[in-house]
């Protein structure tokens, strides 16, 4: 290709035409290499010069796996003194330093390594991998789990069709960027219901566990992109249910106690009552005639069961008084581009204390951003309690 103007004097000789989004060049690499017999791998300070397509780059190249023999392979760690535009597979040649005497050359494995793994026994296994074609090479590294594919296309250049190829060769599927093979998902969603089954086992009068925390009792804590398809899965199944921010078993229920059933009751007809504004866990007692320390008690636990929302200390609210605040607040930033305490207040019918509580805690949990003094519904978490689920009682 012909290049004229002022931009052909950025061009150089190794440099590729691309798309930007494909912009990737690397100045770290997993490689295999192989020697002529008379030579011997440089060690990790001794400079030599690589050569791959029209660039030459000076690199040092370290050891992954010994010392090579003469005209015997060897994993390596290639560190480049400038950025080289390089994708798996691709073929290179090392010189000394001066370019006058060829070492050996080499095959690209991983343009993108991890910068700490490098001689663990599970790395050197994935870089083995690594040298098949796209198929086998993603057939392999699905054993140990997941893997990021689209680094992996784009390590090999992979067009859609040989995306599919590789994806059908592993017995896989793509899920929100990762590649994850049919059976490990079977796995997973087996070791889910187990998980939640020993919760409530353990914890019977807790209400199960959230997103976050099922994920990270998961083996191997999988990523969100995975458990979060997972669980929508189980839901639609229903193998699992949720019940505000829980999940569990269907079968899984919580109890309470007479007297605490008696209680909510009470509680729960005060604050429908108060609706926007209720009462602190003081007079919401004297209302009650509870202790107040059994009372807050209670009101904790009802929290954690996703029954009711502590929207600021001892200030308990129902969640579909929650859903109905939040629904104000989308209703007064559309009119006027902002969530203005004053409006707000207004709408909720309360003083402008307590609506600073709500948008405090708004703030506090994502469903409003403040910036500056402008707050905004988050639009991703504008429905986040119009599921709210009607307690018992």
């Amino acid at each position: 290709m012909e290049l004229a103007g002022p931009e052909a004097a950025l061009a150089a000789a190794g440099d590729w035409l691309l798309h930007p989004a494909l912009h990737a060049p690397t100045m770290l690499m997993d490689a295999r290499v192989r020697l002529r017999a008379e030579e011997r791998l440089p060690g990790p300070g001794e400079p030599v010069r690589l050569h791959l397509g029209a660039a030459q780059v000076p690199a040092r190249l370290a050891a992954l796996d010994g010392l090579a023999a003469p005209d015997a392979a060897a994993l390596v760690r290639v560190t480049l003194a400038e950025p080289l535009a390089a994708l798996a597979l691709d073929s290179f040649v090392l010189r000394d330093a001066a370019g006058r005497r060829t070492l050996g050359g080499g095959m690209v494995l991983d343009p993108w390594p991890p910068r700490r793994a490098g001689r663990e026994p599970e790395r050197l296994a994935q870089l083995v991998a690594l040298s098949q074609d796209a198929g086998a090479a993603l057939r392999s590294l699905l054993r140990a789990g997941w893997i990021d594919f689209g680094a992996f296309v784009r390590a090999r250049n992979l067009p859609p069709a040989g995306q599919a190829a590789a994806l059908a060769a592993a017995g896989a599927i793509r899920m929100a960027g990762l590649a994850v093979t049919t059976a490990q998902m079977a796995r997973l969603r087996a070791a889910l219901i187990e998980v939640l089954a020993a919760r409530h086992r353990d914890h019977p009068d807790q209400p199960g566990l959230t997103m976050q925390r099922l994920r990270l009792l998961l083996p191997d804590a999988p990523p969100a992109a995975l458990v979060g398809p997972l669980v929508e899965a189980a839901l639609r199944d229903g193998a699992i249910r949720q019940e505000g921010r829980h999940l569990s078993l269907v079968s899984h229920s919580v109890r309470l106690s007479a007297r605490q059933e008696r209680l909510w009751r009470l509680v729960r007809g005060v604050l429908a009552g108060a609706r926007f504004d209720p009462p602190g866990v003081p007079e919401l007692a004297h209302a009650t005639g509870a202790q107040p320390v059994e009372l807050r008690a209670l009101l904790k636990r009802l929290s954690a069961l996703s029954w009711l929302e502590e929207v600021a200390p001892d200030r308990f609210f129902l969640r579909d008084a929650v859903a109905g605040m939040a629904r104000l607040a989308g209703a007064v930033e559309a009119q006027a581009g902002t969530v203005g305490l004053a409006a707000f207040a207004g709408q909720l019918g309360v003083g402008e204390a307590a609506a600073a509580r709500v948008l405090d805690f708004f703030d506090s949990i994502g469903l409003t951003r403040l910036d500056g003094e402008v707050r905004r519904v988050r639009p991703e978490l504008r429905h986040r309690f119009d599921d709210a689920l009607e307690p018992p009682g």
